[in-house]
């Protein structure tokens, strides 16, 4: 990765990260807000039970304080950051992930060290954060990090592109398409189809298959973006990603201008509201 070291938007590299709409019960957010609240945040986790109870594996006292397994998740690197129009809060989650190895016939713990990066900025009146990780990764990272953000009564809220989302953002892009995944047929017995290639969009089977299945993914060339021609992928579930270098600045411009138009907006109020409980609702209601 490269870029100056003092403003990550100009870093360039590959990426691939989950696009999620950040959201608050009070209302409003502001970055300053967020970066207060999130800077060095230490979440201390309990070890999965098979790893604590088993007497029979080996436990290194580098993973121990107090005789005790530590599992941490820190954030950090806090900082707002600006480029241009655009401006961010950019951060780091560094979490640690239980697993063992055989050595010599005995199993060992050992804790490995994963980072995600995030990003958050605004557009319009709505916030939106982008994990920056592969899709387990980042799954991982909202599981820990929930409770944290539920405490500052803020949720991020999952998002979802349609098979037509997903046309748009290609009939804006693509030079070419280069591999479809198709799902959603009507026969039971297929689950997923792809087309792989180069340009085939004008094809008749893709035109058949179009009409047969819903699109998921699309990976294309596209020269719309950045210096050159580059090759990115857009998924159902937010996931963008970019297999040719580009700076961080263009990865969130991809985002802004290209994927958030599609996204239809939700009521905040909701976003807090667990199937069944109205108490969130009714608390807002109390309030105004």
């Amino acid at each position: 990765m490269v870029g100056t070291p003092d403003n990550p938007l100009t870093q360039s590299s590959t990426y691939s990260g989950k696009v999620y709409r950040l959201s608050s019960t009070q209302g409003s957010l502001s970055l300053e807000f967020l970066r207060d609240q999130l800077d060095g945040t230490t979440i201390h986790l309990d070890p999965p039970s098979e790893y604590e109870e088993d007497d029979d594996l080996i436990k290194p006292d580098v993973f121990k304080k107090d005789g005790q397994i530590k599992i941490i998740t820190t954030i950090e690197d806090v900082e707002i950051v600006g480029n241009g129009s655009l401006r961010a809060l950019s951060g780091n989650i560094v979490l640690d992930e239980t697993g063992s190895v055989v050595f010599r016939d005995d199993r060992v713990l050992i804790l490995d060290t994963e980072s995600v990066r995030f990003l958050t900025f605004s557009d319009g009146d709505d916030y939106y954060m982008v994990l920056i990780a592969g899709r387990n990764l980042v799954e991982n990272v909202l599981e820990i990090i929930r409770e944290k953000l539920g405490n500052l009564d803020l949720s991020l809220l999952e998002v979802n592109l349609s098979s037509d989302d997903i046309e748009h953002i290609a009939d804006q892009l693509a030079e070419e398409l280069l591999n479809t995944t198709f799902q959603d047929f009507p026969q039971s017995s297929i689950n997923k189809k792809y087309i792989s290639g180069r340009g085939y969009q004008s094809e008749p089977e893709y035109q058949e298959e179009k009409k047969r299945g819903s699109v998921r993914t699309h990976m294309m060339a596209t020269q719309e973006i950045g210096e050159g021609e580059k090759v990115i992928s857009i998924s159902e579930d937010a996931l963008v990603r970019s297999y040719s270098n580009m700076e961080l600045e263009t990865y969130l411009t991809l985002i802004q201008e290209y994927l958030l138009p599609q996204i239809s907006k939700q009521s905040t109020v909701t976003d807090f509201t667990e199937p069944g409980d109205q108490s969130t609702v009714n608390d807002f209601a109390d309030q105004n």
